[in-house]
């Protein structure tokens, strides 16, 4: 058995990167509070787009063929529903929620600075997020004249004295990770944790 499994690995081909790049990687599976669904991530590759490109699928936990929800290439952490009928969605940097029976999915947050990290609370009435804001603003107006100020201003230098100067493959530009709580239904956003 032992040698049948060398002589296996030995007559195995390398993998190659083109092939690597053509993976489709799952991560951030969620099951439904009632047990029937996961949603997953589905995550590949796109070198004409230089990004990756990735969408919610869900998968029938109780037999079935698995099903492409999204299909914008911009979609990621689903947060099931207290009662699974819906999916909070990160897309596009901004929260949509999406039914599972159809229909259109409806975007609850319009923040200059995005929203991240959805999810619902135990009741289903209210969602919780993060948002990177400037902490010296008190709002979204704020955040949006800061940010363009210094888009705009003809200094392209950093000046790096402190931590958290960089995240992965983005700055934080002076910015911190802030909560925020909404209705369900939509509405105006509150940032829990200001300044």
């Amino acid at each position: 058995m032992q040698s049948l499994l060398i002589a296996l690995l030995l007559a195995a081909r390398p993998f190659t990167a083109d092939e690597l790049l053509k993976t489709r990687r799952a991560d951030d599976v969620k099951v439904s509070p009632d047990g029937s669904w996961a949603s997953v991530t589905v995550r590949q590759k796109d070198l004409e787009l230089n990004r990756d490109v990735k969408d919610i699928w869900l998968l029938p936990l109780k037999g079935g063929t698995a099903r492409q929800f999204t299909r914008n290439g911009k979609s990621e952490h689903a947060r099931w529903s207290p009662d699974s009928r819906q999916l909070l969605i990160t897309r596009e940097g901004q929260l949509w929620l999406y039914t599972l029976d159809g229909g259109d999915a409806r975007q609850l947050t319009f923040l200059s600075t995005g929203a991240d990290g959805g999810i619902f609370s135990n009741d289903g009435k209210t969602i919780a997020f993060t948002s990177d804001v400037f902490p010296q603003c008190a709002d979204d107006k704020c955040n949006a004249a800061t940010a363009a100020d210094r888009a705009n201003g003809g200094i392209k230098a950093r000046v790096v004295d402190h931590l958290f100067a960089r995240h992965w493959t983005e700055w934080k530009e002076g910015k911190r990770s802030h909560m925020f709580l909404m209705s369900a239904l939509g509405g105006n956003p509150r940032d829990v944790t200001p300044g």
